[in-house]
């Protein structure tokens, strides 16, 4: 369409292959996820809806949107709250969480980490931060723009950088502390349209089955399933956006699978209507 205003909505490779929670995108940094809307663009083998707007929205008084707007994003930094989110985003809820003791260590058989340092948010902003990016228009800026140059862990910065709750389903929760790791786990769901809470807490429950006697390696094409490995991680990711060997049964969900194991009674599995627990525990 030859404009820079044009806003894409995609799937990806994970959508197209009916992975059952598969994202949304739009423009690569915004991700509607959790219920599985990438199904069903692919379903309907739609791989992305591309929009150029050309109409204004009115607003009742322009003048008051404008000024207030000017005076919030003056004023946010002065509130510790928004002034935190600033600094750290979400990243610091890992740290704050595990003294709190609410941060889900090997699916949530844990709340607290020994030592939390390794994903903090002052950590995140020394290993991974490169600018701070934000939803349209917004001071607080709480997204985070990432940098890794690793041999094995290097990420496309163009799928940002992971904030709290992929730091938990694909870090903390499967016992993994390595932020480049994570922030690699977090480029591959993204660039697949994955959703990266479904993803991580499917894989943790996997492994405790896998550890319980209820799955086997016959079961996982010879996988050991165990925590704390970020290399597995990676790998199961690759393999359920493409269906292929044991991720094509990771791409069920946890609810589906609790069902196909006969194991939807036990503690291990955490869902609420078959889809996967969130990684923050609200009061």
């Amino acid at each position: 369409m030859g404009s820079n205003k044009v806003r894409v909505a995609q799937t990806g490779l994970a959508g197209m292959n009916l992975v059952r929670f598969a994202n949304i995108t739009n423009n690569l940094g915004h991700f509607n996820g959790r219920d599985g809307l990438g199904a069903v663009m692919g379903s309907k083998n739609v791989r992305a809806v591309a929009v150029l707007g050309t109409e204004k929205i009115p607003f009742h008084d322009v003048e008051f949107l404008r000024q207030a707007a000017k005076d919030y994003a003056a004023t946010f930094k002065d509130d510790d709250r928004g002034k935190g989110l600033f600094v750290y985003g979400t990243t610091a809820f890992c740290q704050l969480l595990s003294v709190a003791g609410a941060l889900p260590v090997n699916n949530f058989r844990r709340s607290a980490l020994e030592d939390p340092t390794p994903v903090s948010g002052d950590t995140y902003n020394e290993v991974l931060l490169k600018e701070r990016k934000g939803c349209y228009a917004c001071p607080i800026r709480c997204k985070r723009g990432i940098a890794v140059d690793h041999p094995k862990y290097g990420v496309d910065s163009r799928y940002g950088g992971p904030e709290y709750e992929t730091m938990a389903a694909l870090g903390t929760n499967l016992n993994i502390v390595d932020l480049k790791a994570i922030a690699k786990g977090n480029e591959i769901c993204n660039r697949y349209c994955l959703d990266t809470i479904s993803m991580g807490m499917t894989i943790a429950f996997a492994c405790e089955c896998y550890e319980n006697g209820v799955i086997k390696k016959s079961d996982t094409g010879g996988l050991e399933l165990r925590f704390g490995d970020a290399d597995l991680m990676i790998k199961l990711l690759e393999m359920t956006a493409r269906r292929e060997g044991f991720g094509d049964l990771l791409a069920e969900g946890a609810g589906r699978l609790a069902e196909k194991w006969g194991v939807k009674d036990k503690p291990w599995y955490l869902a609420v209507k078959g889809r996967s627990s969130p990684c923050t525990i609200h009061g």
